[in-house]
């Protein structure tokens, strides 16, 4: 449609078309991602991560939140303790974005306190984070653990 112009770099529309073509690409990859990370989470490599961070010396006022995260971790715990025992892989994929943004969520829980005990600013961002955080944590914890499998089992039907 651009001619040359839509592949040298002169031109924007360059980046704009460059830009179209990956964007299918990112969105393509996102599941590979979460198959990839859910290793990491399964296998208990973040464990130390979270150790680490709860050992960080913390200002009274982020105490609260400090037990918010690791009430979060414990749930994530029994989550992952409960996916493995299942050792159903269909389940494990079916749930691996919610236990992966679980360990996120925590993970990026963590990150806020220790910046919050930096910083007044980042202070009210990591109580904000952890109040829209934390029933989101909860609530897939509760939808993991409830071990529904009506989608793993019916999913072709679904799709008629």
């Amino acid at each position: 449609m651009h001619g040359g112009s839509g592949f040298t770099r002169d031109y924007e529309v360059e980046r704009l078309l460059r830009d179209a073509r990956i964007t299918n690409i990112y969105e393509g990859t996102s599941q590979l991602q979460v198959v990839a990370a859910i290793g990491g989470v399964t296998s208990g490599a973040l464990a130390s991560r979270f150790e680490a961070f709860a050992a960080l010396e913390a200002p009274a006022e982020l105490q609260p939140l400090r037990e918010k995260l690791l009430a979060a971790q414990a749930r994530l715990d029994e989550v992952v303790a409960y996916v493995k025992e299942k050792d159903d892989r269909d389940y494990l994929d079916y749930y691996a974005r919610r236990v992966v943004d679980m360990a996120l969520d925590i993970y990026l829980g963590w990150l806020l306190v220790r910046d919050g005990a930096r910083a007044d600013w980042k202070l009210g961002m990591a109580k904000k984070f952890a109040a829209e955080m934390l029933p989101r944590v909860f609530a897939s914890a509760d939808c993991v653990l409830a071990g529904d499998r009506t989608t793993i089992e019916n999913y072709r039907a679904l799709l008629d």
